[in-house]
């Protein structure tokens, strides 16, 4: 039997909340000095483990260097929000 989605129960999409936290995170150290701790990403979205996650997937990318526990943006990405890339 296949899973239905239960009427009225509106349930978020995982790969939105994603996309939604990684460029919360990737704007966060492009608009604040740099670099950042993946810790204190963690108190800025209120959420440890999800930071782990958004920089992993960030770095993966190739939108953030990572060097130990410290992120920053690529020389891409910078440019990349210079220019207003992405945000049509």
């Amino acid at each position: 039997m296949r899973d239905q989605p239960i009427r009225g129960v509106d349930i978020p999409d995982r790969c939105t909340d994603e996309e939604q936290r990684d460029s919360a995170v990737i704007s966060l150290m492009l608009h604040e000095a740099w670099p950042w701790s993946v810790q204190e990403i963690g108190r800025e979205i209120r959420d440890p483990s999800e930071a782990i996650d958004s920089v992993r997937r960030l770095t993966e990318s190739g939108l953030v260097h990572q060097i130990g526990d410290f992120v920053f943006p690529t020389r891409t990405a910078r440019r990349a929000a210079e220019i207003e890339i992405g945000t049509a």
